[in-house]
């Protein structure tokens, strides 16, 4: 390399270094007094909706209207394929959407509402924009909850739907996909179709698409648009009785992680690794609340410590612990954080002075963040050091995962999530004929490694990955090849349900929405 290749090297790390530092101000100054305003707008906009109970018969005019423009689509040349409207910046994951630029967007966007809450059944219909915070809003004061309640207030249910969604509740209710009910889909010929576990007999509507329910999630929109789910709920308790176990190895944390995820006593498991020497497991299960002489621990308000810190000093005490957790502060735990990711943006956001005074403004909506990402010596820096990735794999191979994601990444904190995974159809199917234990690593942060090559190191870990009957969520970035894509996923249903339904020539396949080349 020459002494000018080598200037301009520095150069740019400089660059680089610099905006990543200084971004903690745009964020604080910018970014948090958007969130605050956008928040506070939306709050109120959905608490009148529900109170006057408009939804219902406004959900009928917005299914009407985007039946009206895939039938104006219909009738035009169909030059171009088929998407959702909502902008690539709302979507999650820090990778824009580039394939929508070509593309014909239906506006979808409008599907923002809960629908009705039906105790006596024990479900939720909800349009596809309803986010986790939002529904919790809504549940909670009467007494329930979902099933699995995934991480983020922002998550939305389609994209949990047509994407991925785990939670520490998955070792007893698996993922998104398994606590749902039905799904309503207009198609590609502007029909409205229900998709339902059993067969429906609604008028309008088709109640033979059985195969569909199970086709839809992983889907990421290629079968159709999704206008509504019904999911089911569940009563539970104000409280979460949360054990924490320190461990002192990865060895300890996946073996105390297994024994615990099979344990039918716990309602809620996951762990945290933060190096090779130390780990925490957590289980929980739903209680009335601490005893007169006991406390509570409300981890979720503004002046506490990030969590995941909060679990490090515990873990290097190495003590069992147990505490009583407010449910809304539970479901919450990692949102102020952003699991960890908030150190890296607010690097003084821990700080208690910070904490007391503007802790209750944190964290920035994850949609804004990614505007920030968009600066090119801050993507180049991202790109180069980073990793955002969840893999899924069968519990049995967590250690030898671990082993290998050290090796080859060096990122930390981990999270450990276990998950039920039965054996049905669809995109991602265990042929077992029995029910296994899986567990999501999630690796978010900083890699440690010298000479980190992020794009070889998730190839190794994926071709593991497929050699285990694992999977990657398809959020993040993805380098296999087509081949390399339908070995680790399974095709047969999905593909009878893009011809029987006429998908190829409306909308491109899961492949070429989740290729890396598909975004930027």
């Amino acid at each position: 390399m020459s002494a000018e290749e080598r200037y301009h090297r520095k150069s740019h790390f400089f660059i680089e270094n610099f905006i990543f530092r200084f971004n903690s101000l745009f964020v604080l100054f910018f970014l948090i007094p958007i969130t605050i305003l956008y928040d506070g707008v939306t709050h109120l906009r959905n608490k009148f909706i529900l109170a006057i109970r408009s939804a219902p018969k406004a959900h009928r005019r917005k299914v009407t209207l985007i039946q009206k423009q895939i039938r104006e689509w219909n009738n035009s040349e169909r030059k171009k394929k088929l998407c959702n409207a909502r902008p690539a910046w709302r979507m999650m994951g820090y990778r824009f959407a580039g394939y929508k630029r070509e593309m014909t967007a239906i506006r979808t966007d409008t599907l923002v509402d809960i629908l009705e809450v039906n105790r006596e059944n024990r479900t939720v219909q909800v349009e596809p924009m309803v986010t986790i915070g939002q529904l919790l809003d809504c549940l909670l004061p009467l007494g329930f909850t979902l099933p699995l309640v995934p991480t983020f207030d922002d998550l939305t249910i389609g994209g949990l739907i047509n994407g991925c969604g785990v939670a520490s509740s998955g070792r007893k209710y698996g993922l998104m996909q398994h606590i749902c009910v039905s799904y309503d889909m207009v198609m590609p010929d502007g029909s409205l179709i229900t998709a339902s576990k059993v067969s429906l007999e609604k008028s309008n509507q088709s109640s033979e698409d059985v195969a569909l329910f199970y086709g839809v999630p992983w889907s990421h929109g290629t079968l159709g648009f999704l206008v509504s789910a019904t999911i089911r709920i569940i009563p539970c308790k104000p409280f979460v009785r949360l054990t924490y176990l320190p461990c002192e190895s990865v060895e300890s944390v996946a073996e105390v992680l297994r024994d615990e995820a099979a344990s039918r006593d716990n309602e809620f498991v996951d762990a945290i690794v933060f190096s090779r020497d130390l780990g925490m497991v957590m289980k929980g299960s739903f209680d009335d609340g601490p005893a007169k002489n006991q406390k509570s621990n409300p981890i979720g308000k503004w002046y506490q410590p990030w969590f995941f810190k909060y679990v490090r000093g515990i873990a290097e005490k190495g003590s069992t612990t147990i505490e009583y957790i407010p449910i809304r502060d539970y479901y919450r735990r990692y949102s102020r954080s952003i699991f960890w990711g908030i150190q890296d943006i607010l690097p003084f956001g821990n700080n208690v002075i910070f904490r007391y005074l503007l802790g209750w403004s944190t964290p920035p909506k994850i949609s804004l963040l990614k505007l920030t990402a968009a600066i090119s010596p801050l993507r180049r820096l991202l790109d180069r050091s980073y990793v955002f990735q969840d893999f899924l794999l069968p519990i049995a191979d967590l250690d030898e995962a671990l082993r290998i994601l050290h090796d080859e990444m060096k990122v930390y904190p981990l999270w450990l999530c276990p998950f039920n995974l039965p054996s049905t159809p669809g995109i991602v199917r265990q042929r077992s004929g029995r029910n296994i234990m899986y567990v999501d690593v999630g690796v978010y942060g900083k890699s440690e490694k010298i000479n980190f090559k992020p794009k070889e190191a998730i190839q190794h870990m994926d071709k593991f990955l497929r050699d285990v009957a694992g999977m990657q969520m398809l959020y993040a970035d993805m380098y296999m090849d087509r081949s390399e894509f339908w070995e680790m996923f399974d095709s047969s249903l999905y593909e009878w349900l893009r011809v029987k339904y006429g998908c190829r020539s409306a909308f491109p396949d899961v492949y070429e929405k989740s290729f890396h080349g598909a975004r930027c």
